[in-house]
Formats: C-alpha cells, structure tokens, sequence
C-alpha cells in the first residue's frame, strides 16, 4: 500500500509539472500553442486542482512547493538568456539597475558609495537610495566583475521562500482547499517572480517584510530572534522607506504578542539610532549639514510633480523630463535639467506644500489612475526584455484573483480577524507610497503579492469551511 502511494505520487508530481510547464508557455509569444482556447484551459487548470488537493490528502507536500517555485523562477531565467543570447546584461536592463551596477562597481573598487567613479576613486557622492542592496550586490558579483547571474538565482530563492512562508501560514487552517488554490495561483500569476529576474531591491524587500510578518506570529518562537530582527531592521532602513515601515511594524507587533524584553528593545533603539546618525554624519561630511536623505525633494519631483504636471498638460512624464517642465517652478534659470544636487532638491523641497496646496485635485487625479493601475491584471509586464508575464490568460486569471480577493478581504475581516494588524500594515505601506509615488504601478504593486496571496488563501478556507459546513448541518 504504502509503495502504491509512492508510485502515485510521483505521477502526479510528473502530471503537475506537465501542467505547469504548459500554462506557463501560454505567457510568451515564442511558445505559444494554436489550439489554446479557454476551455482548454480552464480544464488544465481544474485538473492541476484536482492534483493539489489529492497531493494534501497523502500529506507529501513537505518541500514541494518551495521546489516547484524554485523551478519556475528558474526557468523563466533560463528562458530570459536564452532569449537574449545567454547575455547576462538582461538582467540589468531596468534604468535603475545600471545606477546599482555602477554603485556596486564603487563599492568594491574604493569602498565608496559613489557613482562613476574614475581610476583614482573620485566621483560625487550618492544620496538617492541607501546601500544595503547595493553592498549585497558588490559582494555577490565582485563590484560587478563577475556574472550577476548567482545573484539573480539568490532572489529567485528569496522569492520562492516568500510564497513558501505564506502557504505555510495558509496550511495553518488546516484547509488544502485555499492551500492548493493559492499554490496555483503563485506558480501562474507571481508579480515578484518577474522582478526577481532584474537587478532592483522588490523581491528582496518583499522577502524582508514577510519574514517579518512570520517572525512577529505568535505562535513563532525563534533563537536569536534580537539578532535577526536587527539585520531585518538594518537592511530595510537602508533599503527604502516603505520596506522599513513594513518591517518596523511588524517588530512593534512582536514586541506586543510576546512581551519582548526591554533590554533587546532597547538595544535595538539605540543600535537604529546609531546607524541613522552615522548615516547622516556622512551626508553631512558631503554637504556641510547633517541630513539622513539630502535629496528628497528631487524624489519627490519625479514621483509626484512630474506626473501631476504630466496630467495637467496632457502629456507623458518622459516629455516633461525632457523639456525641464519641473524645474522651470523654481524660478531659478540657473538651474540645468535634471540637476540633482542637494542644494536642488532643497528648493524642491521648499515648494512641495506650496505645490500640493495649488494642485490637490490633480494630485488627487493622479491618485486615481495609479491606484487603477496598480490593481490592474496586466501590469506584471514592466520590463519586457525579462520574459514577463503577459497575454490573455494572465490577465484571465489576474481578474479572478482581484475579484477572489475582495470577496476574501470582506470575510477576513468578519470571521478571522487575527490578521486584521497584518492587513493593516500593509495597508499603511499602501498609504505612504499612494503619498510618495505616482509612477511605476508594477514595482509598487510587489510588495504587496505575499498579503494578497495570504488573504485569498485564508478567505477561501473559511469560505469553504463556512460550506462545508452549513452543508454538513442541513443534511444531518
């Protein structure tokens, strides 16, 4: 009997990765087959169900899902180098990952954080974003002397460990039914999977707030656990804004549910203290005053101002960055395009209340179409060079899971309200970028994969046992 179940098993291991393997085509034109209709479909995917939910009651899944979306995130990157003639410079194609590549190059060369640095180390110094995915980065490619490849396999691992742990806290309510669905869904339709094929910092933030959200769970015990919330804490500060407060949140929850010493909440005060200080200090030794981001303003400019000014005139952000559009407010012709000194973003800076006083309804408007985008099904795409998702079926079964998670969300809320501080983070993290940014729905959105999968998984499990049920009670 019990070498029956093996062999079955590995069939349907087998039949699942024949499935899988299939749908996944159907996202890229290459491979796409003519008979593909949504009958067709929708019947693989039903079967593949079938399959999930027959692998659940033989209790064999273990590892099995870390291993399938390993294999995913891996052949997708194996189809992105085949399809640029094995180049790793694919990888870097995203505008930002060449600012990283160069960071990377300074790091490892003169150990500092500049860019374009030339062959005596000299160069202007970098404010923009902190160096934590940077450092990660020089170490793992040598400044960027060697392939970036092992580093994307690193975050298409960190991904996979990511929707491992929210199915870990989906089987938690010991129902295979919104396990099996939401597995399915990660391994068709994951939005972070596609980043984690380019050199920018959203699979691994994503991965830093979710084992967060893991760590902060009341029934999780881990030693070490000082020690591993301070590099989370560490990394995310120096990462970007929304990932700290993600981060930080979930910490203050831990700190709550298991009545954290006070000597480990204090060390880690005074050592974040120490590190937003020090950060300072060295803007200040480039600028002449202390400040922990000495450019804000200019983010601000290309996330907000040039998209509001881009609505009002009818136009792209790409024509107003061209013409100086935004840099005309400063009343300032000395002032070249795209100056991005601190004494710049100061003036910025100054004129941002100003600015959101005269244009509340633009920005408002502007509000509106991001947040529109960001809920659409069709944004995974961003950086086509990659091989990303794409086409009818993705959009097909992005719609589904926007309408299942509603539905989800609403139950949550009503019956399981043990993740309503969970929810709410990440809804606090949807409120500060809503504020800071107008621009790139995709890369926004990332963040966000891990809660969406968790609540559509566990709304379906109290959906189906809720049937279950009341079926149950009517027939008895």
């Amino acid at each position: 009997m019990k070498q029956l179940k093996s062999s079955l098993f590995t069939w349907l291991i087998l039949i699942r990765f024949s499935i899988l393997i299939t749908l996944i085509s159907q996202s890229y034109s290459d491979f796409k087959l003519n008979y593909f209709d949504w009958r067709v479909y929708g019947l693989l995917v039903f079967i593949w169900f079938l399959i999930e939910m027959k692998i659940l009651n033989l209790g064999r899944e273990s590892n099995l899902y870390f291993t399938t979306f390993v294999i995913v995130g891996v052949l997708k990157m194996v189809l992105a180098l085949v399809d640029n003639n094995f180049s790793d410079d694919i990888f870097y194609s995203p505008p930002d990952s060449g600012i990283y590549k160069a960071l990377a190059d300074g790091l490892y060369r003169c150990f500092e954080y500049s860019r374009n640095l030339n062959l005596f180390c000299e160069g202007e110094p970098y404010f923009k974003r902190g160096p934590s995915f940077t450092i990660l980065l020089s170490l793992l490619t040598l400044g960027g002397n060697i392939s970036v490849i092992p580093f994307i396999f690193i975050q298409v691992i960190l991904c996979a460990i990511t929707f491992k742990l929210i199915i870990d806290e989906i089987q938690k309510n010991n129902i295979s039914f919104g396990v099996a669905a939401v597995f399915i869904l990660c391994a068709i339709n994951p939005l972070i999977q596609s980043f984690s094929r380019v050199v920018l910092m959203e699979t691994i933030g994503s991965f830093l707030i979710v084992l967060s959200f893991t760590l902060s769970r009341k029934d999780k015990r881990v030693r070490g656990s000082l020690f591993i919330w301070l590099i989370l804490l560490i990394l995310s500060l120096f990462m970007n804004l929304q990932f700290f407060v993600g981060v930080l949140l979930f910490y203050l929850k831990n700190i709550y549910q298991k009545n954290e010493n006070f000597k480990n909440v204090l060390i880690t005060l005074v050592v974040l203290i120490f590190f937003v200080f020090a950060w300072g200090e060295r803007n200040k030794n480039y600028i002449g005053y202390w400040d922990f981001n000495p450019i804000s303003g200019c983010y601000l400019e290309k996330n907000i101002i040039e998209s509001t000014e881009a609505f009002k005139l009818g136009t792209n952000i790409t024509e107003i960055r061209n013409s100086g559009h935004t840099y005309k407010l400063l009343k300032d012709t000395t002032i070249k395009n795209q100056t991005s000194t601190p004494e710049v973003c100061k003036k910025f800076l100054d004129i941002i209340p100003t600015y959101y006083f005269e244009n509340t309804s633009y920005i408002f408007s502007t509000y509106k179409i991001f947040l529109n985008n960001f809920a659409s099904p069709t944004q995974a795409c961003q950086y086509k060079s990659i091989v990303c998702e794409n086409g009818y079926w993705f959009w097909i079964i992005g719609t589904i899971s926007n309408y299942i998670f509603g539905i989800s969300l609403l139950v949550l809320f009503i019956r399981k309200k043990t993740y309503i501080y969970d929810i709410s983070v990440y809804g606090a993290i949807l409120l500060l970028i809503i504020t800071l940014v107008t621009v790139d729905s995709p890369r926004m959105r990332v963040v966000f994969q891990p809660i969406y999968f968790l609540v559509i998984g566990v709304g379906l499990s109290q959906i189906f046992n809720f049937l279950k049920n009341f079926t149950y009670k009517n027939i008895i």
